[in-house]
């Protein structure tokens, strides 16, 4: 029923009963992870993900590349089409393939123009991802290029 409930993780699983088995009287219209619920809403605080991606954050160095999993599970159809939009001029993506038959993943490649070799104080880019098969679901990935790690000194005072 739930990806992993002994470790926390209460997401359904794509064989869940609790699959739109919910209520909409006064739920909310996205789901604990933000996630719009549509249709028959999902039982519990997170609407059922078809689409997944790991890692959801890279950080890269101007010039440089980051690769990104995209899980997608069971759907209404058997045929899922997959679509990735850059948010920049300066970012170029792969994604492959465009269409899979679930449970299935793809690959995106994302490639950074920007010279380097550093760019601060650093960029972020949200690039959302969506599956088709006559339901619509979009997620996004985080992308940081450039940018740098500031560690603070710890002061202590003793009294």
């Amino acid at each position: 029923m739930f990806v992993n409930a002994s470790g926390a993780d209460f997401h359904l699983q794509g064989n869940s009963p609790a699959i739109d088995q919910g209520s909409s009287v006064d739920a909310p219209n996205n789901d604990f992870d933000d996630l719009p619920r549509y249709g028959d809403p999902d039982m519990g605080a997170f609407e059922y993900s078809m689409l997944t991606v790991t890692p959801p954050v890279h950080a890269i160095d101007p010039g440089g590349v980051a690769t990104y999993t995209i899980h997608v599970g069971p759907m209404s159809a058997t045929t899922v089409y997959l679509d990735a939009t850059s948010p920049s001029p300066s970012l170029t993506l792969q994604l492959v393939p465009t269409s899979v038959v679930p449970p299935d993943q793809a690959t995106l490649i994302v490639t950074d123009s920007h010279p380097g070799p550093v760019l601060l104080p650093g960029v972020w880019y949200d690039v959302p991802i969506t599956a088709t098969d006559g339901i619509t679901q979009t997620v996004s990935v985080r992308l940081l290029v450039g940018g740098t790690h500031v560690y603070l000194p710890q002061i202590l005072k003793s009294y």
